[in-house]
């Protein structure tokens, strides 16, 4: 598109009649002569077509005579008419409930209004319905239903959603910039599932993106959406010459000037509507131009960056009677100052938005999901994909505009040649200095790596399991190895004079607690090693790795704000003294991401790991432990959220990766190995190549450490797993019993990892029948965890379920419930209520209340268990279509089975 573009007529005419429609009736035919000014055939144009839209409300078919607006109907096929929610030129939509005795459900219903019975509306009707019925996603309305009205009319039933525009949530919350960027991206995925399934929703405003109470995002109204593929809507209307429907404010340029719509007139929108939330304002306002001047400035004016609009005073108020709040106001309501906003909002933001933005589809992000994963980089602290217009381009933009002056100015700067020579000097002094604070932060790093290999051989000398040590595996001796620590603290409170000796071996020994299970008394030696390390001035690196071990000790005790608080503070330390490339920064994105999956946040926890990844694939000397670490990170998030495939090349490379790091007898070898086991054996079906994988890590882990070393543990958990989902009990009792003796001899009988092992065993003897032996440990695993964990830890509630499980088999019915009601409260106060494992406790409820045939109890409690695993997991997930199939079987019982048809695609996957 040249810059030099002038609005068509078709345009002029459409700008104009799109804002006479924003004002109220009665003053439409003023503001159109007013507008027009001295163009008489431009105001009779636009006047011509108001009255027709006053006649029928479509801009492109032939309308009906006037006709009076009949009443709603009192019913809808099974929905009774309850109230009107809203009306547009095409329908009237109404607020609907089910009506025929089988269960309450409250719906909005879209009935094509009055007299508007011609043929092509009609069949544009039924292509939005079509299109709602392609479109399965969490983040868009669903439909329900559709039917035709005993006059005729088509109607369509859909999710009716509880929330306000995404701009008055923000606002209303006072969000800020990070949650309202999370909200967007969660806008930006809808829509990208949208142009997956060939869809251009073509109208993306606040107004159309509302925000439920509990902060979940659904995309509305559809009813302008175009197909890409006009062939999978046969019969579809096509619009010749009539009016492009959009609305101006939020318009791309090519939908101004009848371009051919495509998936980037979306990305334009969804840049003006991430503006809006950073800003408050829109990036081009009309600010009391005419129609003409009003689309001229969308065709050849650049917007000005985010950062500048807080800075500058607000415009006067323009004449579609806007008045734009003032930058205090602005930033308050993102709890900013104007002065920290504008920072905020400088570089990435300004970068993100402004390429949205671009005239040229083409120079747009390449796809809703390019421009939501650029934020996720932005929020993961990454470098974004958005550049400002290269030099090349702007030149080139410049010629195109001024090739006369450029011709005289050309002469004049050969005259400035020599300034060349002296900034290339310039320039060679900043490598220089660069290359210098390089090799200092090198340096740096390599006297951290030096502190941690220290460290880890205290940990080393603390965890040894030779006889000859005193700590020998069997031997159920844990007193000695709290001894040693004892004996360390000692001489740490010794060491007064040297409070970085102090911080490195009082974070030595706080590790070597974690890994006893004593995260309290980790936690407290953990900050009294920070507390010596910040008083001794250590660098930037020292203090994060403490902060680091302060963050996880939090995360073990399932107190995952100050978790977060102590990673992110441990992740500014880094970037501050090693700059964005260090090695340490890498290690800490990764365990954000770990923290991110506690949260259930898995497409940020995914996004984290990738950073952690790509930093450390970046350095210059990577290592390749911790990078397979990162690998593993990333799997395991990839399993999580249905990707198996992907996960398992994960897997495999960090497997690649410790084998010819460590060789392929080292202990750590057996990890990746069996991640590999359990995603072949849940995930792709094969449990036979799954316990071949564990046997091997078995085996490597018995020839490094021992045959009765508690690292065993985890390997013959998964072997006895995968012997009993093949059919060999007595196998699978033989290895979980084996690994609880293990770690009892190892560790005593209150620990974390012997907690674990009763669990799995109490789970094989409730699917062995043996209820009451499964009810006893299960119900021993519970106190212990209580007692290490106190009774609110997540961890507690995943024992309670399955303690629940067995009362429930027993017949201990009020037990089993109670249980169930515990775990979901600790679960929605630790994750919030959109979290898959609070999903996992509202299916069990409602598998009980069906069980007891008490479907209106259930109902509820699956459909929202479905909406949770959907946002988290995706269509393709088994345990979406299992809830989906859940739902089906429900309805069935209940004698409803027309009910289950909106689940029925998604049970048959």
């Amino acid at each position: 598109m040249s810059d030099t573009t002038v609005p068509s007529r078709r345009a002029r005419v459409e700008a104009l009649f799109e804002a006479a429609l924003d004002r109220p009736e009665p003053e439409r035919a003023a503001f159109v002569a007013a507008e027009a000014g001295d163009d008489a055939p431009l105001a009779a144009e636009v006047s011509a077509l108001l009255a027709a839209h006053a006649r029928a409300g479509v801009l492109d078919v032939p309308v009906a005579p006037p006709r009076r607006e009949v009443p709603p109907p009192v019913a809808l096929g099974p929905y009774r008419v309850v109230a009107e929610l809203g009306r547009g030129g095409m329908a009237m939509v109404y607020v609907g409930e089910r009506d025929d005795g089988q269960f309450r459900q409250r719906v909005a219903i879209k009935l094509l209004r009055a007299g508007l019975g011609h043929p092509a509306l009609v069949a544009r009707f039924e292509v939005e319905r079509q299109i709602l019925a392609a479109l399965a996603h969490p983040g868009i309305a669903r439909l329900f239903d559709g039917g035709v009205a005993p006059d005729g009319r088509p109607f369509l039933v859909m999710e009716l959603v509880d929330g306000v525009p995404i701009d008055e949530h923000c606002d209303r919350r006072e969000a800020g910039i990070e949650e309202r960027l999370r909200l967007f991206v969660a806008v930006a995925r809808a829509v990208h599932h949208a142009h997956r399934r060939l869809v251009v929703h073509r109208d993306l405003k606040p107004t159309n993106i509302l925000v439920t109470p509990q902060g979940e995002v659904k995309l509305l109204d559809f009813g302008i959406a175009k197909l890409l593929d006009p062939a999978a809507a046969p019969g579809a209307p096509v619009t010749e010459s009539g009016l492009r429907p959009m609305t101006p404010e939020y318009a791309a340029p090519e939908q101004l000037t009848g371009e051919p719509i495509t998936t980037a007139c979306d990305v334009y929108q969804l840049g003006v509507v991430l503006y809006e939330l950073l800003t408050g304002r829109r990036p081009i306002r009309r600010d009391g131009r005419s129609p003409q001047a009003w689309e001229r400035a969308v065709l050849t004016e650049e917007p000005p960056a985010p950062s500048a609009i807080i800075g500058a005073p607000p415009p006067p108020v323009g004449r579609d009677g806007h008045a734009p709040e003032e930058p205090a106001v602005v930033a308050r309501r993102r709890g900013l100052t104007p002065g920290a906003l504008a920072r905020r909002l400088a570089g990435d933001l300004d970068r993100i938005a402004l390429m949205a933005l671009r005239k040229e589809p083409e120079r747009r992000y390449a796809s809703a999901e390019q421009f939501a994963e650029d934020v996720e980089r932005h929020l993961a602290g990454l470098p974004v994909l958005a550049q400002g217009d290269g030099g090349g381009y702007r030149a080139r933009k410049f010629l195109q505009r001024h090739w006369r002056g450029f011709t005289a100015a050309a002469v004049a700067c050969a005259a400035l040649a020599g300034g060349t020579l002296v900034a290339t000097w310039q320039a060679r002094v900043a490598s220089r200095e660069r290359d210098r604070a390089e090799a200092l932060a090198r340096r740096a790093e390599a006297a951290r790596r030096e502190s941690d290999e220290v460290a880890g051989f205290l940990v080393g000398l603390f965890e040894a399991d030779g006889p000859d040590q005193g700590t020998g595996a069997g031997t159920g001796d844990s007193v000695t190895a709290r001894e040693l620590l004892a004996r360390g603290l000692a001489r740490v409170s010794r060491l007064e004079g040297e409070p970085r000796v102090q911080a490195r071996l009082l974070g030595a020994v706080a590790r070597v607690y974690e890994r006893l299970g004593l995260f309290d008394r980790a936690l407290d030696l953990a900050q009294q090693a920070l507390a010596r390390s910040r008083a001794a001035g250590g660098d930037g690196l020292e203090v994060a790795t403490r902060l680091e071990d302060v963050a996880r000790m939090y995360r073990q005790l399932g107190q995952l704000d100050s978790a977060e608080h102590y990673y992110r503070s441990a992740l500014a330390h880094a970037r501050e003294s090693g700059g964005d490339t260090s090695a340490t920064v890498a290690v800490l994105l990764g365990d954000l991401g770990r923290l991110s999956v506690a949260r259930g946040g898995l497409a940020r926890a995914e996004s984290l790991y990738r950073a952690s990844v790509d930093r450390h694939r970046a350095l210059r000397a990577p290592d390749s432990v911790r990078l397979a670490l990162a690998y593993e990170g990333l799997g395991a998030v990839l399993r999580r959220r249905g990707r198996f495939l992907e996960a398992e090349a994960n897997f495999s490379l960090a497997l690649a990766l410790r084998r010819a790091a460590q060789g392929p007898a080292h202990p750590d070898v057996a990890t990746p190995l069996l991640q590999l086991a359990r995603v072949r054996h849940y995930d792709l079906g094969r449990p036979a190549e799954g316990e071949r994988l564990a046997e091997e890590a078995l085996a490597i882990q018995r020839a490094a450490l021992g045959p009765t070393h508690w690292h065993l543990a985890p390997a013959l958990a998964e072997i006895g797993q995968a012997r009993l989902d093949q059919g060999d009990t007595s196998g699978a009792e033989a290895r979980f019993t084996e690994a609880l003796a293990l770690r009892r001899g190892a560790f005593g009988p209150l620990h974390p990892s012997v907690a674990e092992s009763k669990d799995h065993l109490a789970q094989l003897w409730h699917a062995m029948g043996r209820l009451r032996e499964a009810d006893t440990l299960y119900a021993s695993a519970l106190r212990d965890w209580r007692t290490l964990l106190g009774d609110r830890h997540p961890t507690v509630a995943g024992t309670a379920m399955g303690l629940a499980s067995v009362r429930w088999d027993r017949g201990l019915r009020a037990s089993a419930d109670s249980l169930v009601h515990e775990a979901l409260a600790i679960r929605e106060a630790t994750y919030g209520r959109d979290h898959p494992l609070v999903a996992d406790c509202l299916a069990r409820l409602a598998r009980q209340r069906v069980a007891l045939r008490d479907f209106a109890a259930a109902e509820p409690l699956l459909i929202e268990a479905l909406a949770i695993r959907r946002r988290a997991y995706g269509d393709g997930h088994g345990m979406v279509i299992a809830t989906a199939r859940d739902l089906v079987a429900l309805y069935e019982a209940a004698g409803r089975p027309e009910a289950a048809a909106p689940y029925r695609e998604l049970a048959a996957r």
